[in-house]
């Protein structure tokens, strides 16, 4: 890059910086506002595994790069037209993390559990064994808990003659996975904009 051009860049960031720091509280204007209320839902869903890891807590994010916009602009109000721009980076944001990160565990366990229960239903001892005997029962069980509660894995109890055997099987697609189709918020506009949730 040119020197000029890179000198030119130089003061108008200096320009920027020197604008944020005397910038008091910064506001949303009222269409800007709806529009938050209307996101903010699908923005706060909690993801799981890597991906999660990348991509929970959206909301913090795009008011960030909302704030970003509006202080770019030097402006202490995010319009509808900024926030509309920070949900269109988050977006291109969180769809590269589920390329990226979409099907790895942060949990090694789950991982492994998760690519035993492929093969289909499978008792404790069975996963136990898929895992090599290597993971103690008492972290299977955690693993195995989490995996329930967030809606990825089914338990039902097997009446057999002798004890009762708990069953795991991979629960279908749903609202709690990252297999279910992306919700859609329409905007204003009218425009849709797909929010990957």
């Amino acid at each position: 890059m040119p020197e000029a051009e890179l000198t030119a860049l130089r003061v108008e960031l200096l320009a920027l910086l020197n604008v944020g720091k005397s910038v008091g509280r910064i506001i949303m204007d009222p269409a800007a506002r709806d529009l938050w209320g209307e996101v903010y839902a699908e923005l706060t869903q909690d993801h799981h595994g890597l991906a999660g890891c990348v991509v929970n807590r959206g909301e913090a994010q795009v008011i960030r790069l909302a704030m970003l916009y509006a202080l770019l602009d030097k402006q202490q109000v995010i319009g509808e037209r900024r926030l509309i721009s920070a949900l269109a980076f988050w977006k291109y944001c969180h769809e590269s993390a589920m390329v990226i990160f979409g099907q790895r565990e942060a949990n090694p366990v789950a991982a492994k559990v998760l690519k035993a229960l492929q093969g289909g239903a499978q008792l404790l001892t069975d996963l136990h064994r898929a895992m090599g005997n290597n993971v103690l029962t008492h972290r299977l069980k955690a693993t195995l808990e989490e995996l329930n509660q967030s809606g990825r894995v089914q338990c039902s109890k097997e009446h057999t003659p002798g004890r009762t055997k708990t069953v795991f099987k991979l629960n279908e697609r749903n609202e709690f996975n990252e297999l279910s189709p992306p919700a859609v918020a329409v905007l204003p506009s009218g425009n849709p904009l797909a929010l990957a949730v």
